[in-house]
């Protein structure tokens, strides 16, 4: 693990760093890129505190180089009868993959779920993304093997 990735939170003033990953985050899932839209969705989520987002940091504190994000969101669970964080978005630039920015993006969400006395963290990720239940795996996340995942959308 590279000693030199920082995590911090997401700001107003980082938003054009993030905004770039997050694109980039988009286009591995195949969707177009829309730099604007982008970067109005993470303002909003950021001004209206409706997520959590951290940033990993490579290089230590000279060097303003972000290398990959978490977005968390808030969720409540009636069966449990408490919160969780749902883990919505994990990425991390691909040459910096095997550095362990992802799995410190995790601990800090872990140390979150711990911080806000919620119950853990949730995640969903495609059956052919190996790389990523490789990581997951590593950082202690239990394969579901019970449910399923339907979505209906709007559009």
């Amino acid at each position: 693990m590279d000693s030199n990735i920082k995590i911090v939170p997401a700001c107003l003033e980082s938003l054009d760093e993030l905004s770039k990953l997050f694109q980039s985050y988009r286009i591995f899932y195949k969707k177009e890129p829309d730099t604007e839209g982008e970067k109005q969705f993470l303002r909003e989520r950021i001004t209206n505190k409706e997520s959590v987002i951290y940033l990993a940091k490579s290089g230590g504190e000279s060097e303003d180089k972000f290398i990959g994000f978490v977005q968390l969101f808030p969720m409540f669970s009636s069966t449990r009868i408490t919160r969780l964080w749902l883990l919505n978005d994990l990425y991390v630039d691909e040459n910096y993959r095997k550095s362990g920015a992802a799995s410190l993006l995790i601990e800090r969400s872990k140390e979150l779920a711990r911080e806000t006395n919620y119950a853990g963290l949730m995640l969903q990720t495609a059956k052919t993304n190996t790389t990523a239940q490789s990581v997951y795996d590593r950082n202690e996340f239990v394969q579901d093997d019970n449910f399923y995942s339907y979505y209906w959308f709007n559009k």
